[in-house]
């Protein structure tokens, strides 16, 4: 919309004798004129002139930079907009806003565009919700191009199993099922998925991925079997992508398709021994996969899993990452992941949340879980970069050049993330490990922190390690900074500042005539710490004041790694701490570098 602008003499020089005329001459003829007939006279040359404003008006929005954009590159905007926009439904009625579809409100060339790229129109995120009248519209605007839906039955929206299939014969038609590619029924009922199943099967044939998400309404909170006739069907498609949650088929027969390229087997519920897939089929299924690059597993574990791995499970070369949640014992979820045998460029998330029963033998668990971390990447392929941070770890099996990446710190992350946001880079293993001790009286005691642990693995093969503020205050507390001691390969560090002092009074210890800890370093990353939202430092700005200590003990140990013939190459500094004085009395003994991390 135009914004106020004072008119010019020019302007209305021009405008207001033309606009004057046309006034006198309707007061002229308005005594010779039928009065009807003159107001719709005068109606009509207001209609024109809304007319030639709105004219304007597009012509002033079309050379708006945004409206001369190609309209390629408007498409490929407006399709990211479809993948972000939060879609909104009013709470207990059956409206839907399909979001991005306020893009069309904007001005003709936007709305053409909108109206004009099928790819906007072929992934609908809940048909249930879409008015009748707009299906054939979606239909007509997607073109021939292939089609994602979903079908998502949220109880406020009150969908009833009457209506369901009257809405799966205004989508299921011919047209429609010969481009469906992607296909979600989310929160169905047995019931309700008995309904709808049969609008589906004749079209199987034609997806790639398939999500299915049960809803047991009858409060038994236990996992839906998947019937037989679907199973066959399942095992004779041509899916790539399958998404089976809160409901397992049966294991025998083989119950997949040999062309699945991604398998999510998700659980919530209590799932009884007709269903919990045993450790032989979870490995014959995952050998059998030779296409397979994507697992996720959540709480699928098979309680006869063997005591010692004669024969690993492998997956194929072209494995790209897995996503592995328990939430319940830890002590349950371990052995299976010893029996994995993943390439060593793929990437794992591994989470484990034990909220009920707690670690009862805390040390003697994670003693046995670190190697097994470790390992998750192939026994041949040794890591060499490890993040601690609180209740995570990082495992990177290839030194990365991050300069401008490597941190002290993890991002907070929840079982909902381990399914389904990004995986962590190739050739890393990301593990949290959610519980907490049992105190004396029975209460829960503070939450697990896995620095001191992380002595147990085999950190011979390090080339760089990081440690988080949370990380060295518990390796602190209990004595542990000596046990790396064996990580004699590890040249780059990186620190949260606060907290610090310690380690580096630890890492200026000699013994005949070398440094215990790290005697081959080279790179420290020294990070403010106000980045983690539980630190305490982060609620204050006088970072310089608090640090300040910590700060001088890394000065020393500058100079004492200088004088003791180990000199540091390259202090790197976070940007929001350029100012202080005491980097002046580090740079006498080595180069400091300013980074914004």
């Amino acid at each position: 919309m135009a914004s106020e602008v004072t008119p010019t003499s020019q302007q209305q020089d021009v405008w207001l004798p033309l606009l004057q005329s046309r006034l006198d001459m309707w007061r002229g003829v308005a005594s010779n004129d039928d009065p009807q007939d003159h107001l719709r006279t005068i109606d009509a040359e207001l209609g024109f002139l809304e007319n030639a404003l709105s004219f304007g008006k597009r012509t002033r929005n079309g050379m708006m930079p945004a409206c001369n954009l190609p309209a390629e590159v408007l498409s490929h905007i407006f399709a990211l907009a479809r993948d972000v926009w939060a879609r909104k439904h009013a709470e207990g009625e059956r409206t839907y806003d399909i979001g991005w579809i306020c893009v069309t409100h904007v001005c003709s060339f936007w709305r053409n565009v909108a109206l004009g790229t099928p790819s906007l129109w072929t992934t609908i995120d809940n048909c249930f919700a879409i008015p009748p009248g707009l299906v054939p519209l979606v239909q007509e605007r997607s073109s021939s191009q292939p089609l994602s839906l979903t079908f998502d039955r949220p109880t406020s929206w009150g969908l009833n199993d009457r209506d369901i299939p009257a809405s799966m014969d205004i989508w299921m038609t011919e047209t429609f099922c010969s481009r469906l590619r992607s296909l979600k029924l989310l929160n169905i009922s047995p019931e309700q998925f008995e309904i709808a199943w049969p609008h589906f099967t004749k079209f199987m044939g034609h997806l790639t991925h398939l999500t299915l998400s049960m809803d047991d309404e009858g409060g038994h909170n236990a996992i839906i079997p998947l019937p037989d006739d679907i199973c066959f069907l399942i095992q004779s498609s041509s899916l790539h992508e399958l998404c089976l949650e809160d409901c397992l088929p049966f294991w025998n027969p083989f119950p997949f398709c040999g062309t699945l390229t991604s398998l999510e087997l998700i659980r919530y519920f209590a799932v009884n021994g007709d269903f919990r897939p045993t450790f032989e089929h979870l490995a014959t299924v995952l050998t059998s996969l030779l296409s397979l690059q994507q697992l996720k597993l959540r709480d699928i574990i098979p309680e006869d899993v063997p005591g010692h791995c004669t024969h690993p499970i492998v997956l194929p070369l072209g494995f790209k990452s897995m996503s592995y949640v328990v939430q319940d014992d830890v002590s349950i979820g371990l052995p299976f992941l010893t029996h994995l045998a993943l390439p060593p460029s793929s990437a794992s998330f591994i989470h484990f949340s034990d909220h009920s029963s707690y670690l009862s033998d805390e040390a003697e668990v994670l003693v046995t879980a670190m190697p097994i971390f470790y390992r998750v990447g192939g026994a041949d392929v040794q890591p060499v970069e490890l993040i601690v941070d609180g209740d995570q770890i990082l495992i990177g099996r290839c030194e990365r050049e991050r300069r401008r990446t490597w941190t002290a710190s993890i991002p907070p992350s929840t079982a909902y993330d381990a399914l389904y946001s990004a995986s962590p880079p190739p050739g890393e293993t990301r593990v949290r490990i959610y519980s907490r001790s049992r105190s004396s009286n029975g209460r829960p005691g503070p939450q697990l922190l896995l620095g001191h642990h992380i002595i147990a693995a085999p950190l011979r093969s390090l080339r760089a390690i990081a440690l988080s503020w949370r990380s060295m205050k518990d390796m602190a507390a209990n004595d542990s900074f000596t046990g790396l001691d064996i990580a004699r390969g590890v040249r780059r560090l990186g620190m949260d500042l606060p907290g610090s002092g310690v380690l580096s009074n630890e890492l200026r210890t000699m013994l005949r005539e070398s440094y215990c800890v790290f005697p081959s370093l080279e790179i420290i990353h020294v990070h403010i710490g106000h980045h983690n939202e539980d630190s305490p430092y982060c609620l204050t700005e006088d970072w310089e004041t608090v640090c300040m200590e910590d700060a001088m003990e890394l000065a020393d140990l500058v100079k004492d790694r200088k004088e003791g013939g180990a000199p540091l190459q390259e202090i790197v500094i976070e940007k929001d701490m350029a100012n202080w004085a005491v980097w002046d009395v580090l740079r006498r003994d080595v180069q400091v570098t300013l980074l914004d991390f």
